[in-house]
């Protein structure tokens, strides 16, 4: 919106960028890559290996020159972000936290804060991130400690029984920094754990903070169970065990005190915080954790209302990276793209080539092109090729499930006679799941003649003789 010289201002309730980053994650490590070396020097190639930096022309603007470290400390985030902010001249209107949002007449919204000062506006984007911990719903969760206050010195938990609840990043990382001093430390949750070389999720659990894995499985005491707690009548909180399972020790176990614990810490993910649009009717999904849009990013219940960042998430959870920033960075791109074109009338940037160079084109956009990369099967390359057979316009980065609408999206008209093609990444259709095995002799093999078979990410090319009449199945 700078560069397109718009009318805007963010609004900002903290006092800095990247407020959130000050708190989190609790014991300092970001789990995003920073790989600062490549074999290449293309800067759109790189981007595909840095997952911290956000979109700029400002080449300094790449965190790969703020830490040397393969996961930074958060503190480095914060810095940049308002490194960013200052550099781009940003407009940001800090400490001035938004109480309400109101929609008025001729679709104007009003802002309201906490301060003095409102504000009027045709589009609102909300761009607020997953601030808040999911609320527990479970018995005796008063006498537990929620992962925004547990201690985050581990010498606090020296000999204790710990039980932490929760499956994912953040009860991962907490178990990491403990797991030394405790007694014993288990993990309890609804769900086995989804480990991210398995499924090709960034948001499962990450290799660089699970060495509780190998006490657990190299039988030290540690443990995971997929059960519930209890209360005891002596006040200890103890595993429930399993229904219609009897047989497997647990409740001998139980009785015998080895499964009860001195200390209880949850650590069950974020939501994003609805109060604000909730009067206007704004709804959620993925169990309340983000709001309920169409993949134009807008509300599905409140239209003018728009989502960037991580709060888009929900059109690609457990699937692409939109909940990251080396996703959303891509998806808060395309917004931009999006309304551009809905309110100026500014078609989405494409290139006109002959169509001579078309293969030139995508294989080009293949070896190098970041957001299709990161967005793999959510963000696509279209190209149009015209019905002369002369030239084609390439797209790049549209969302994949806005073909069927494509020239109200992009701008760009699809005319009879022309010949579609969509171009994304894809991982092989049974290479992804919680209980892959991804590591078998044949995970990575591409032979040229037997592309169709390939399991890692590759590209995949579908051709349209006209565009399909609802949001297509690509893949």
């Amino acid at each position: 919106m700078q560069r397109a010289k718009r009318d805007y201002v963010v609004i900002e309730r903290a006092s800095i960028a990247g407020s959130f980053f000050t708190v989190y994650p609790r014991h300092g490590k970001l789990i995003s890559i920073n790989k600062r070396w490549t074999d290449s020097s293309n800067t759109e190639y790189t981007l595909r290996h840095d997952w911290n930096s956000l979109i700029s022309d400002d080449p300094s603007l790449q965190l790969r020159h703020y830490s040397s470290i393969m996961f930074p400390q958060k503190e480095v985030l914060v810095k940049y972000l308002n490194d960013y902010k200052t550099k781009l001249g940003l407009k940001v209107d800090f400490n001035t936290p938004v109480a309400s949002v109101e929609k008025l007449a001729r679709e104007n919204f009003r802002l309201n804060t906490t301060g003095a000062r409102n504000y009027s506006c045709k589009v609102v984007v909300m761009a607020t991130g997953l601030p808040n911990l999911r609320k527990p719903d479970f018995v005796g969760a008063e006498h537990t400690v929620g992962y925004d206050k547990v201690s985050v010195n581990a010498s606090d938990f020296e000999g204790k029984r710990v039980l932490i609840i929760g499956k994912g990043n953040s009860a991962f990382e907490t178990a990491q920094h403990i797991y030394g001093n405790t007694r014993f430390l288990h993990m309890a949750g609804r769900h086995a754990v989804r480990f991210a070389w398995s499924t090709h999720y960034v948001g499962d659990v990450r290799a660089v903070n699970n060495e509780l894995l190998d006490t657990y499985q190299l039988k030290s005491l540690d443990g995971m169970f997929e059960s519930g707690i209890s209360r005891r009548s002596t006040g200890e909180f103890c595993l429930q065990p399993p229904e219609g399972n009897p047989s497997d020790g647990l409740e001998t176990r139980i009785k015998e005190q080895q499964y009860c614990y001195d200390n209880i810490i949850r650590a069950t993910g974020f939501t994003w915080d609805a109060d604000v649009t909730a009067p206007l009717g704004q709804t959620s999904t993925h169990r309340k954790k983000y709001p309920r849009i169409s993949h134009q990013f807008e509300s599905s219940d409140v239209p003018g209302i728009f989502y960037a960042g991580t709060m888009t998430h929900g059109l690609d959870f457990r699937e692409a990276a939109g909940g990251f920033i080396h996703g959303f960075r891509y998806t808060a791109r395309a917004l931009h793209r999006y309304l551009e074109n809905r309110r100026h009338g500014n078609k989405w940037p494409g290139t006109r080539r002959p169509l001579m160079g078309l293969i030139d084109a995508l294989v080009k956009r293949i070896n190098e092109g970041s957001g299709t990369y990161q967005m793999f099967s959510f963000l696509s390359d279209i190209v149009l090729v015209d019905k002369d057979r002369t030239s084609f316009t390439l797209l790049e980065e549209v969302p994949s499930h806005t073909l069927h609408i494509l020239p109200r999206i992009t701008g760009h008209p699809v005319d009879e006679g022309t010949d579609v093609i969509v171009f994304q990444f894809e991982y092989g259709k049974n290479f992804s799941g919680a209980r892959a095995d991804t590591f078998h002799e044949r995970r990575a093999g591409c032979d040229i003649a037997f592309g169709y078979e390939c399991n890692f990410l590759h590209p995949v090319l579908y051709h349209y003789k006209r565009l399909p009449n609802s949001e297509p199945l690509l893949c």
